[in-house]
């Protein structure tokens, strides 16, 4: 396992395992200003969603902590060590896993063989390679479905493979962009329980950005950004209880289930003029 997870210390470590302070992005042409004077600490082990109207900046961030864009102004650090030009192929192979909206699978290789990618940077035995992603693919439900070509995958299965190889290389950090936003949503309660059991079992911290208020509500903090600024920043603490509805969010209700949803029409409970404009309910998806 990574060495950075492994802490045995009931104790939140200090340094956390994000800080990041001052996060400016300005777009080369000048026009879009993504981040403005974002600060975020994430301790380590914890799960963090990141919440906000389109064009807030979320994906933004999500790439910044992730090493795959660099800030105009200010600084991000891993662990206690800077995220710079001199280090980060090593930090993105070795602590860092990525989940996307879009897969992102190669279409020529296997299962199998995609869940081994991040692999070919760590581990050069071929056999313990195979038997890593063998492993992973079974602990995510795909055993059987090792030899099979994204195109023969269904949308959730294909969200599953990019799950095991984000999580191959035992990474301190999982950052996951909208991980169910092109799933039913049998499919993304399913990579969800997932992606949570995973993350819980290795200890990792665990980001994700979300449009959905219900996913957002599983987790212990929530983070909102509008208009490249952190504007809300709640965290449950230590119980296991969910969030209180509707937190900082009118749109967000409890129902009978304990479950936070959004109101609508169907359900009275809140006043649905008062939900904001992102958090309107998508029409449901048909199974993949």
């Amino acid at each position: 396992m990574n060495e950075i997870c492994d802490d045995d210390r009931d104790v939140n470590p200090s340094p956390p395992l994000i800080r990041a302070r001052g996060l400016d992005k300005l777009y080369p042409d000048g026009r879009v200003h993504a981040l403005k004077g974002v600060d975020l600490t994430v301790p380590r082990g914890q799960r963090l969603a990141i919440v906000g109207p389109s064009g807030g900046g979320k994906s933004t961030l999500l790439n910044l902590l992730g090493a795959l864009d660099s800030p105009t102004r200010g600084t991000i650090e891993l662990d206690g060590q800077p995220l710079d030009a001199t280090n980060l192929d090593a930090i993105r192979a070795r602590r860092i896993g990525f989940v996307f909206q879009s897969f992102h699978l190669l279409p020529t290789l296997t299962a199998l063989e995609n869940v081994q990618i991040p692999l070919f940077e760590t581990l050069n035995d071929r056999r313990r390679r195979v038997a890593k992603a063998r492993d992973l693919l079974e602990q995510v439900g795909l055993a059987d479905r090792a030899n099979a070509l994204p195109g023969q995958l269904s949308s959730g299965e294909r969200q599953r493979v990019a799950l095991a190889r984000a999580l191959v290389n035992d990474p301190c950090l999982i950052l996951a962009d909208e991980p169910t936003g092109n799933l039913d949503s049998a499919n993304a309660e399913l990579v969800l329980s997932i992606l949570e059991s995973l993350v819980r079992e290795r200890r990792a911290t665990l980001v994700v950005v979300t449009h959905d208020l219900e996913i957002a509500a599983r987790f212990e903090r929530i983070v909102t950004l509008r208009d490249g600024r952190l504007v809300a920043d709640q965290t449950r603490g230590q119980s296991d209880s969910p969030f209180p509805c509707p937190l900082s969010h009118p749109g967000l209700v409890r129902d009978g289930s304990d479950d936070c949803i959004l109101s609508s029409p169907s359900n009275p409970t809140r006043d649905p003029s008062r939900s904001p404009a992102w958090a309107t309910p998508r029409p449901p998806r048909q199974p993949a």
